[in-house]
């Protein structure tokens, strides 16, 4: 018995790609997005469809901390979305107590934090 291309049903000779149970040409391996050959890296959607790497990055998100790709559960705050262990108080690097936060001069603070530099100012005058 021939393996067969589950795209075209085609004898497959040489070189194949396996996706799960599908046995393909590698030029009928394509993004589930834009439809083009994906000839090297790719993930995995919701729905387990390959999607190209270009596709990705248009659907998923960059943390604004570090820069990776955020497929995760995120947290959108201050216009940008961070990882959860990304997105912590400027001062002290913790979580914030109950999602209450402050935007001071584009940072994230806690509630204490933030009036903690609000009172050395003042002390400082």
């Amino acid at each position: 018995m021939k393996s067969r291309c589950s795209d075209c049903s085609g004898v497959v000779k040489g070189e194949a790609v396996m996706f799960g149970d599908r046995l393909l040409h590698p030029n009928h391996f394509r993004c589930s997005v834009c439809q083009l050959t994906i000839k090297s890296f790719f993930f995995c959607d919701e729905g387990q469809k390959p999607t190209c790497h270009a596709c990705w990055k248009q659907r998923n998100p960059k943390c604004k901390k570090c820069q990776r790709f955020v497929s995760e559960t995120y947290i959108s705050a201050m216009n940008h979305n961070w990882h959860l262990g990304c997105f912590l108080c400027t001062v002290c690097a913790k979580p914030f107590p109950g999602g209450r936060f402050v935007e001071y001069h584009g940072k994230p603070y806690d509630l204490d934090c933030y009036w903690g530099l609000q009172l050395r100012k003042f002390i400082n005058l």
